[in-house]
């Protein structure tokens, strides 16, 4: 599947080409959105009722892309870290490992959370960024980075030792197969999560 760009017809029009004739206009290549309002509305109620669980300190997102989830986060927590190598390549079937260069979904991030700061990323794999985190110390999770059933299986593993006794594990993307499996594998085949409309999952552990 070809790479589908947002352009912004008028983007450095008229530089000039150093003869007095204006350069023709170049297009500003976007990221495309990747939370839809039915998704960050779900993400919001997540939130909320994690809140209301007792889940209010500090919060750790896998898989961050352009931050439109981190800045929901960061509206009801009071540290927020983003996880994400911001890396190209690490899943053909997932549009968003291909659909934009990283460096510009980075800089879409950063741009983004900067009015922020109770937001930081740390900007590498989830498995390296685990160990930056004690046992215990964390209140949330939400996992949306890889979503191949071996890496949501692996996140999951790494990062429910680092939530506190009452925390919150959640994610995204509950209607994909991989994730379904991952979560029966983890927690087993009779635990009940709570569902959010949007493809959000949380669980009090």
């Amino acid at each position: 599947m070809a790479p589908r760009w947002h352009e912004r017809a008028g983007e450095n029009a008229g530089a000039g080409r150093g003869d007095g004739t204006p350069s023709p206009a170049r297009p500003r290549l976007m990221v495309p959105p990747m939370r839809d309002a039915v998704q960050a509305r779900g993400l919001t109620h997540l939130c909320v009722w994690a809140n209301q669980k007792g889940a209010k300190d500090k919060a750790v997102e896998i898989g961050a892309y352009a931050g439109e989830g981190t800045v929901i986060l960061a509206n009801h927590f009071k540290e927020v870290t983003s996880v994400d190598p911001w890396i190209n390549g690490y899943d053909g079937g997932d549009v968003a490992s291909f659909q934009a260069p990283m460096k510009w979904v980075f800089n879409a991030w950063k741009k983004r959370t900067e009015a922020f700061p109770n937001i930081r990323c740390s900007r590498t794999t989830s498995k390296d960024a685990a160990v930056h985190f004690e046992d215990g110390s964390l209140d949330f999770v939400y996992v949306d980075g890889d979503h191949r059933h071996e890496a949501v299986v692996a996140d999951l593993n790494l990062y429910l030792p680092k939530l506190k006794k009452g925390g919150v594990m959640a994610g995204h993307d509950l209607s994909f197969n991989s994730v379904q499996m991952a979560l029966r594998d983890v927690f087993g085949e009779k635990t009940e999560f709570t569902v959010f409309e949007g493809d959000s999952w949380g669980l009090v552990v």
